[in-house]
């Protein structure tokens, strides 16, 4: 006779050790998820595997440009057009990267050789697209303003604690958007000098700048303020 006692959901919880306690009632063709955690993971999967098309597309038509290529750029305009156009594919890979390790940390309970791989996969990209960004946004930077003041301010970045917040789940969490929502208010904070202009004041103050003092000084620097939001 077919075993049709319950089984207990097959689902981590946020530490990614405690397995949940819940009946499975949600799944097909065999339950194996509660109603809550089974929410969650539809949600999770599509969003990460949406991102994952958006990666294999930019991937496989090789559209990210060499620096030697980026170098050739003479508007600053287009050069920061290109800059957008790899930030979005920076938040694909994000987006399919958390999705992944969340599904491997909380939903699978063996682990998955084909999505570790996929991972590795994605570090990778995110390297050569950070790479192609950067080099987008000084040349950029170059073609629009030629001299900076940014090498005023080499400093090791702070480390920002999180700022999440506990929730009450229900079933119908983002995980994906959580995860990344709290990397995104660590980053404003650590970006808040180039988004605050009286908090690039003060670091400069800290850091030792006499010519503050004079008027030219300061509108100096909020010429360049100006000019930094340009290609945050």
């Amino acid at each position: 006779m077919a075993d049709i006692s319950p089984l207990q959901c097959l689902t981590l919880e946020e530490d990614e050790i405690t397995r949940c306690g819940q009946l499975a009632t949600e799944g097909h063709p065999k339950p194996d998820r509660c109603k809550m955690h089974h929410g969650q993971y539809s949600i999770l999967c599509k969003k990460y595997k949406d991102a994952s098309k958006v990666v294999d597309n930019v991937k496989d038509r090789g559209a990210l440009l060499t620096k030697e290529q980026i170098g050739r750029y003479t508007d600053w305009h287009a050069a920061l057009e290109k800059a957008r156009w790899v930030r979005n594919y920076i938040e694909a890979i994000h987006v399919e990267r958390a999705g992944r390790e969340i599904h491997q940390k909380r939903f699978s309970l063996k682990v998955d050789d084909g999505r570790m791989r996929r991972v590795k996969l994605l570090k990778k990209e995110m390297v050569r697209a950070v790479d192609a960004l950067y080099a987008l946004q000084r040349r950029a930077y170059e073609l629009y303003e030629p001299e900076s003041i940014l090498d005023a301010f080499n400093e090791s970045p702070r480390l920002i604690p999180s700022l999440a917040m506990p929730i009450m789940a229900v079933g119908d969490e983002d995980l994906i958007d959580m995860s990344l929502r709290d990397q995104k208010e660590r980053m404003v904070m650590a970006l808040k000098p180039f988004m605050d202009f009286e908090s690039l004041v003060d670091i400069c103050k800290v850091e030792g700048s006499p010519w503050l003092e004079t008027e030219h000084g300061k509108s100096t620097l909020e010429r360049h303020f100006f000019v930094y939001q340009q290609f945050a």
